[in-house]
């Protein structure tokens, strides 16, 4: 057995190499992640499943949880555009980290129909992965129905003839991970660990709206303040989080025009700290609604994701009879009379909206 020691900080890439050849080439390697350590395999090499199945003493039917790195490599395992917004929420929030999830499968004929998945937070199983872009089989290290491994001095006594290497490192806490299937409804927690329940629980419960115009420096951002100011008075911010984004920005650059800070310090919102944000895939996969300007902005989105099809809507269609058809035209450059009358649609739009959304 070949024993590595890779430093938690600054891994030593010639040994993340020499490691991951290892896994190419069949082995049962013992990581360490943030949890505990883990027995690791590739998922594309039978013969090291086999090996795993038994040095893990494990019945065949019982499916081994998946580490991936990065999180784009999990599009290989589950359906990206089945991923429903809390869940994208879920894995946003806790990834890397010390939780489990279980999703439909994208290939039941070699996962069964569901799949665990879980990026681990610890840097040499990141490198491991990422560098040698392996996907692995990696269960607990510990024989069924014993404890799991939280040291190498552990793994050692359970496994010291089985391993092909065993890499030791810093940062192995020793709680297991929190498991949640999300194929429930509601979620159903099948382990409780790092990560509570009722941290679970009110990402389950949560709502995302994201209002997009061309720069995020006026409508959506008068989108985004207002509703958050009716939110407010309703008690409903802690579980609906409200975003604005452009599709023509440079991300953390510049804020709302002059005009748009004093219009919503009038309505009793300080805007004035808002700083721009870009579309980005993380924001608009975790969003239950998005509402757009203009009908441009949607065949940006859709450009990218077309399977949010159905979550987006132009706000100015919840505004009734106030201005000519359904787009809200951009007021960047205009007269204080401009922006009132943007900001009116906008007004009426949001007070609609924020009655579906409640």
């Amino acid at each position: 057995m070949n024993i590595f020691h890779i430093d938690y900080q600054t891994p030593d890439l010639a040994k993340v190499y020499e490691v991951g050849d290892i896994l190419i080439k069949g082995g049962v390697v013992a990581l360490p992640t943030e949890t505990v350590y883990g027995l690791a395999v590739d998922i594309n090499n039978p013969e090291a499943i086999e090996k795993l199945v038994k040095i893990k003493n494990r019945p065949e039917n019982k499916p081994f949880p998946i580490q991936v790195y990065p999180l784009k490599r999990i599009y290989s395992l589950t359906n990206k555009a089945e991923i429903l917004p809390n869940v994208y929420r879920l894995i946003d929030k806790f990834w890397p980290g010390p939780l489990t999830v279980i999703f439909p499968s994208l290939q039941p004929e070699k996962f069964g129909v569901k799949v665990g998945i879980r990026i681990s937070m610890h840097k040499v199983v990141q490198e491991i992965l990422s560098r040698n872009e392996l996907v692995v089989y990696m269960p607990s290290a510990n024989p069924s129905g014993m404890p799991p491994a939280k040291s190498s001095e552990e793994v050692l006594n359970y496994f010291s003839k089985d391993l092909s290497a065993l890499v030791i490192s810093q940062g192995v806490e020793g709680i297991p991970s929190t498991v949640v299937d999300i194929t429930q409804n509601p979620w159903k927690i099948l382990r409780e660990g790092t990560i509570s329940e009722r941290q679970i629980r009110q990402v389950e419960r949560s709502k995302r709206v994201v209002f997009v115009c061309t720069g995020n420096s006026c409508r959506s951002v008068l989108a985004e303040y207002y509703l958050k100011k009716l939110l407010l008075q309703r008690e409903e911010t802690r579980l609906i989080e409200v975003m604005s984004c452009g599709v023509m920005v440079v991300d953390g650059i510049g804020g709302p025009t002059s005009i748009v800070v004093e219009m919503l310090r009038q309505e009793g919102v300080d805007a004035s700290k808002h700083i721009r944000r870009a579309i980005n895939e993380s924001m608009l996969m975790g969003a239950d609604l998005i509402f757009v300007m203009e009908q441009y902005h949607e065949d940006v989105i859709l450009r990218y994701l077309p399977f949010l099809k159905n979550r987006i809507y132009l706000l100015g269609e919840f505004a009734g009879d106030l201005g000519p058809g359904p787009e809200i035209p951009d007021p960047i450059g205009g007269s204080w009379e401009v922006y009132e009358e943007v900001f009116a649609k906008i007004k009426e739009s949001v007070n609609r909206i924020s009655q579906m959304i409640l």
